[in-house]
């Protein structure tokens, strides 16, 4: 039985999945808490990124958390932003907003990147127990070694020091060499920068996430642009009546809903009279592609 410091469990060998009970009750019921107001997503977008900024980050820059129960984190944060139905994957919404995602944390690159601070004060030798402690017993006496980026693993190793050297690993291979890795300085932020998942630049992100939109509406494009708006046609297993309820001749989707739909068209007739704009407005991605032409025009910058 591992005992507890601080609230954490401490063991010298696994931390079992059941160890992390206080935890996982105290998101849930933090998460449970909020879930009752009338928050936008945008507000649950800021309330997750900073619940795993605090929370969590007391255990997840102490201990590497097995994947369970990061993806029971994960479950827990997915069910309060969407409901029992998510529309977009996590591994998505995890991007960065130039990428086509939201900008929320991995809670797993997190635990990674909190944990790389831990291996950086032991190469810069920090005043602490637990950086003295390693060099005395784990680097000088298990190993025979004067500097953790040479340490070899062993089996008798403690889970935080297995994941410290491969966290290690994963630097040389990335930056080439101990010596390019170790020319690194890291902080928490810029590890998570290295750890974090990468996607593409998507040349539409500056148009949606643009300062001058609120940022419900923003979110609401971001939807539209994924194609997971949740019109009637996405929600068709529900077995209800899929006709466009404005005009009601056509099946409601994204499509009919903002350009198609006879009610729609006449809004943006209003709309283009008012604006003085010639320009046919029939799809989301022509209308994409029209936005960001103006936008690197004289008349209006999105950014």
């Amino acid at each position: 039985m591992p005992f507890r410091n601080l609230g954490i469990p401490l063991s010298g060998v696994y931390v079992k999945v059941v160890d992390y009970t206080p935890l996982m009750n105290r998101v849930a019921a933090t998460l449970r808490a909020w879930s009752g107001l009338n928050l936008s997503y945008t507000g649950k977008m800021e309330f997750i990124n900073s619940l795993i900024q605090g929370i969590e980050s007391f255990w997840l820059g102490i201990l590497p958390v097995s994947g369970a129960v990061l993806d029971r984190f994960t479950c827990l944060c997915r069910r309060f932003l969407w409901g029992s139905s998510a529309k977009v994957a996590w591994n998505t919404m995890c991007l960065k907003k130039q990428h086509g995602g939201l900008g929320l944390r991995d809670i797993k690159r997190w635990n990674e990147a909190l944990l790389a601070r831990t291996l950086w004060n032991i190469h810069l030798k920090k005043d602490s127990l637990c950086c003295r402690r390693m060099h005395h017993i784990y680097i000088y006496i298990f190993s025979r070694e004067r500097s953790i980026w040479t340490i070899m693993q062993k089996k008798n190793f403690l889970p935080l020091i297995k994941k410290l050297l491969h966290i290690r690993d994963s630097l040389v291979l990335n930056r080439g060499s101990v010596d390019d890795a170790i020319c690194l300085k890291f902080n928490a932020s810029l590890a998570y920068d290295f750890f974090k998942p990468k996607g593409h630049v998507k040349p539409w992100a500056k148009i949606i996430w643009n300062r001058t939109l609120p940022p419900k509406f923003s979110f609401f494009f971001w939807l539209a642009v994924l194609g997971q708006v949740p019109t009637k046609n996405m929600l068709y297993f529900l077995g209800i009546d899929t006709v466009c309820s404005l005009c009601s001749q056509h099946e409601e989707s994204t499509q009919h809903l903002f350009f198609v739909c006879r009610i729609a068209a006449e809004v943006w007739t209003a709309i283009k009279t008012w604006a003085g704009l010639t320009h046919g407005i029939t799809t989301l991605k022509s209308s994409l592609k029209w936005l960001m032409k103006e936008s690197r025009g004289s008349s209006w910058k999105c950014n």
